[in-house]
């Protein structure tokens, strides 16, 4: 097994929703360092309360509802780390995931 088809297999095998994680995987395999990733970090937990809890942060509190402004702020959070990925390492990435068009 190539070094590159491990960190591949680390990579789509990870667990995105834990984004320290993913950060210190990247960071560890790829030597990439994640930008800010406070309220990606919040998004995701908004996430979880909606997915494992009905969407109501804790028993007395109110109902989480979401809004278009939540998902296109995640969108972003969420793009500007690939861009951040992307950018850094444009040359590896060409070199492990070669354009399938070009033979």
């Amino acid at each position: 097994m190539r070094i590159q088809d491990g960190v591949r297999e680390t990579i789509i095998n990870s667990n995105y929703h834990r984004i320290e994680e993913v950060s210190k995987i990247y960071n560890k395999i790829l030597d990439i360092e994640f930008p800010p990733i406070k309220r990606l970090k919040e998004l995701i937990l908004t996430r979880h309360r909606l997915v494992h809890r009905n969407g109501f942060p804790s028993k007395n509190s109110e109902y989480i509802k979401v809004s278009s402004e939540m998902i296109n702020e995640l969108i972003i959070e969420v793009q500007k780390i690939v861009d951040h990925i992307i950018k850094t390492k444009e040359d590896e990435i060409k070199e492990w995931f070669p354009d399938p068009t070009k033979k």
